[in-house]
């Protein structure tokens, strides 16, 4: 929850709650960062994987890049998360060659990008 907590005080942090059926299904959490718009999270409820909510929600995100004349998204993946990994890449997303490690869990993360047009 720190995360994102953290991620909600940056400054024209946006939120967008997914529901199917007044259900929360799922949210994204995106803002801009030096010309680019980073997504922070697409998370999804597990019951509700594979019912394309992860694909409105990046959907969502791309309009609103496209409305604030954003041309490049970006977000960093959990490099051993192939289901996620499938899914950005399938949404347009492709890897930058950029890795890190995750402070706290020392996960290997890949940096991807989309350039919008």
């Amino acid at each position: 929850m720190a995360g994102i907590h953290r991620r909600l005080a940056l400054p024209e942090a946006r939120l967008v709650v997914a529901s199917k059926a007044t259900v929360p299904a799922g949210f994204t959490i995106s803002s801009p960062h030096d010309g680019y718009l980073e997504i922070y999270y697409v998370a999804v409820a597990p019951n509700f994987w594979g019912q394309g909510v992860a694909r409105e929600l990046l959907a969502d995100v791309d309009r609103h890049a496209q409305n604030a004349g954003v041309q490049e998204l970006r977000l960093w993946v959990i490099a051993e998360t192939s289901r996620a990994t499938d899914l950005y890449q399938a949404n347009g997303y492709r890897d930058s060659g950029q890795e890190l490690a995750d402070e706290t869990t020392g996960r290997i993360e890949l940096l991807l990008s989309k350039t919008m047009g």
